[in-house]
């Protein structure tokens, strides 16, 4: 995440992210699924108050998905698939300042509310899957200013 602060209570920014997940199946077929998430989009955070957050982010992502089959299972295939999703959530952030000049870190809970068949965060009955994302947010390029 790169953003930038608007106010003392708004931030805007771009977004990217790449997941990667493989799944196999030691039980029963021993088949195997790897999928490979990549994407981007824009946010932007709220503050009502300096520890919590409000956010939006918009996002697209491609997902490209390939099984291979165990033994005697067949051929194996590769799909690609494009999505949108709009996640909406909030955060708790640990001492932010308003002027954002100090580093700090945050813990936000996200849900996509636009449900789209090939969203990343929709389980296989299209319910929104929370999305737990934490980290440090590191202010660069705050100008020189007098002291």
């Amino acid at each position: 995440m790169f953003g930038y602060s608007l106010t003392k209570w708004a931030d805007l920014g771009l977004v990217g992210n790449y997941n990667y997940t493989s799944y196999r199946d030691y039980y029963s077929f021993e088949d195997k699924l790897h999928q490979s998430v990549y994407g981007g989009g824009v946010f932007t955070r709220l503050f009502p108050v300096r520890f919590l957050f409000a956010q939006a982010q918009f996002e697209h992502n491609w997902i490209h998905l390939k099984y291979i089959p165990g033994p005697g299972g067949g051929s194996s295939f590769s799909q690609t698939l494009q999505g949108n999703s709009f996640l909406v959530g909030a955060g708790y952030t640990t001492g932010r300042d308003p002027d954002g000049k100090n580093v700090y870190g945050y813990l936000a809970i996200l849900f996509d509310v636009l449900k789209e068949p090939n969203s990343p965060y929709t389980d296989n009955v299209n319910r929104s899957i929370p999305i737990i994302r934490a980290g440090f947010n590191v202010p660069l390029f705050q100008g020189g200013g007098s002291r």
